[in-house]
């Protein structure tokens, strides 16, 4: 019986997590990426992508398998973060903030040196071999291989840091946040 209930709220949630994406997308006039699990949440009309992320507690989940390929990703997208509460009618936005990449620039650097440790012992261990002279194309793979397999799982993001270093949006969503990418550049 539990296997089932599982399975039930997987479903759930993933129904939910699109049904708000969804909501911030009309929110914001944006649309789908087309990209799928990997890509951007979202584009408006410039292309420019963004990460919809909402929550009803005191953090935002991130992604499955963080690493710093993601991290690279995150440096690129704009962030809407939207805090809100579950009704039976659906999901009821309470705030709502837009975060560029400069004002998650802290947030992705701690991230980032969370994976220091384990660079300098894969920088060890490629010293080592290249000692061995183990030839650079097995070098690289290597290189490849612990970069890409290194990552966490689901860091959050505490929601009083999208309130200190967000901006919040509360009328003329669309039209704020055109003003707000114009202000902050990808």
């Amino acid at each position: 019986m539990a296997k089932k209930t599982t399975i039930i709220n997987e479903v759930f949630a993933e129904v939910q997590d699109s049904a708000r994406e969804k909501q911030l997308r009309e929110l914001f006039n944006l649309h789908p990426s087309g990209e799928g699990r990997m890509g951007a949440d979202a584009l408006d009309e410039s292309n420019n992508p963004f990460e919809l992320k909402s929550t009803t507690k005191n953090s935002v989940t991130t992604a499955r398998d963080v690493g710093p390929h993601t991290l690279e990703k995150w440096r690129k997208r704009y962030w809407i973060c939207a805090k809100g509460r579950n009704t039976p009618v659906g999901f009821i936005i309470d705030e709502v903030y837009f975060l560029a990449p400069s004002m998650m620039e802290e947030y992705i650097s701690s991230i980032e040196a969370r994976f220091e440790p384990d660079l300098e012992l894969l920088g060890m261990a490629l010293k080592l071999l290249k000692e061995e002279d183990v030839e650079d194309a097995k070098l690289m793979r290597l290189n490849y291989l612990v970069r890409r397999g290194l990552t966490l799982n689901n860091p959050k993001i505490p929601w009083h840091y999208v309130q200190s270093h967000g901006m919040k949006i509360t009328s003329n969503h669309a039209k704020r946040l055109r003003q707000l990418v114009r202000k902050y550049p990808l």
